[in-house]
């Protein structure tokens, strides 16, 4: 998608500039009261990626059955992501190329980098796209006004992990 991504609708709400010409109400296709089981047909680590992901994505409403074709190809990225940087920890990030004259004999070898890395380096950039379209990066929740999913903004969860601020208590009392 190129240029700026637009707002939601409920942020056009609280800043005044909702205009029912311009900012319709979404469509939804498809339902949201599907089970969404993970597909039969990924690999077990990949259903454990889609487990792990499509309860929260359901629960905060942006996933439906419309989207599973997407949030597949989600799933499938993250796996091949992992896949890639487990075989750079295993082998490094340089691979040892073996060279081979025209007898077919193996004459030495040749440093160069891992496959695995330009693997990974893609998929890490379509995970950004994915993960920007389901909201799953902090400026995307905020951009689908998702910033209080859990019930507390950022800054009070943050706050209930850290404990109260103390300037916000009162000062004590003196006798």
């Amino acid at each position: 998608m190129r240029g700026r991504p637009p707002k939601p609708m409920e942020q056009h709400q609280i800043e005044g500039t909702f205009r029912p010409d311009r900012h319709t109400l979404p469509v939804v296709l498809g339902s949201r009261d599907v089970a969404l089981a993970a597909p039969d047909h990924l690999e077990p680590r990949q259903q454990e990626i889609w487990e792990s992901l499509v309860a929260e994505l359901t629960d905060a409403n942006i996933l439906n059955t419309t989207d599973l074709v997407a949030f597949e190809g989600l799933v499938i990225i993250i796996d091949h992501l992992r896949e890639a940087q487990l075989d750079i920890r295993e082998n490094g990030l340089l691979i040892d190329e073996p060279k081979f004259n025209k007898d077919g004999e193996e004459i030495g070898s040749v440093r160069k980098r891992n496959p695995a890395h330009a693997v990974a380096k893609d998929s890490l950039s379509l995970l950004r796209q994915y993960a920007e379209q389901f909201g799953l990066s902090p400026s995307a929740r905020a951009r689908l006004g998702l910033t209080r999913i859990t019930g507390m903004t950022a800054v009070e969860q943050l706050q209930g992990k850290l404990g109260a601020n103390p300037m916000d208590e009162p000062p004590e009392e003196e006798q």
